[in-house]
């Protein structure tokens, strides 16, 4: 037997080589007023993920989506 392409959501080999577009919503700039939010996008390798989603926590940002780039 074929042993599956997809591995709980992921693809069992290659994940590792795949850009991530993060959409971020809600992250305040460092200028006034403080009310004043952007949107941001980062593109990060699957090694990165988990780095850049703390990253985000910890500025306040919301995240948007996560896509394939």
């Amino acid at each position: 037997s074929a042993m599956p392409a997809r591995v709980f959501g992921r693809t069992s080999q290659g994940d590792s080589n795949r850009l991530y577009r993060i959409e971020v919503s809600g992250i305040s700039l460092p200028r006034y007023p403080r009310v004043r939010r952007s949107n941001k996008e980062f593109i990060v390798l699957y090694e990165q993920l988990n780095s850049t989603l703390q990253y985000i926590n910890k500025i306040g940002g919301k995240v948007a989506s996560i896509t394939i780039a």
